[in-house]
């Protein structure tokens, strides 16, 4: 069964939180400020809610959930390590990747807004962009906050 251009997007989105959650999970574990192992708690659980979400408009539409590719993602974790170990600032390398994942994210379901989606998968995109935009703000925020030494 060829899949249409919704189902594509839902499934891809689907695989990013996945992934993105994967990461989070690894960051967790990797860094060691409580506030920031806190946050990453935080949208590393709302993800895997997205990916509940998500799976679930994947399977109304007919299609069957994607799967996504473990060994890329494991190759990526380590790199995002070996990024940290000769960084001056783990914590920062950590902060920055995640958002740069956050902001894919975000675009993806922007793209994602713009195709003809049923009224439910619809408001359940939207209400997943509102809450990534969040995501970014609160990084943004620790972000910020490391680079000028607030915390």
């Amino acid at each position: 069964m060829l899949l249409d251009e919704m189902q594509i997007a839902l499934n891809e989105l689907l695989v990013t939180y996945q992934e993105a959650a994967d990461h989070f999970e690894d960051a967790v574990n990797y860094v060691q400020r409580n506030d920031t192992k806190q946050l990453f708690e935080t949208v590393r659980e709302g993800h895997n809610q997205a990916v509940d979400v998500l799976t679930e408009q994947v399977r109304k539409t007919g299609a069957l959930p994607r799967a996504q590719d473990t060994d890329r993602e494991e190759a990526r974790q380590i790199f995002t390590h070996v990024k940290a170990a000769l960084s001056d600032d783990e914590h920062e390398v950590f902060l920055n990747d995640r958002m740069r994942h956050e902001k894919q994210i975000e675009a993806a379901i922007a793209d994602a807004l713009q195709l003809p989606f049923e009224a439910e998968a619809k408001a359940c995109l939207e209400a997943l962009h509102k809450r990534e935009l969040l995501v970014i703000a609160e990084l943004e925020t620790a972000l910020n906050e490391r680079a000028t030494g607030i915390r």
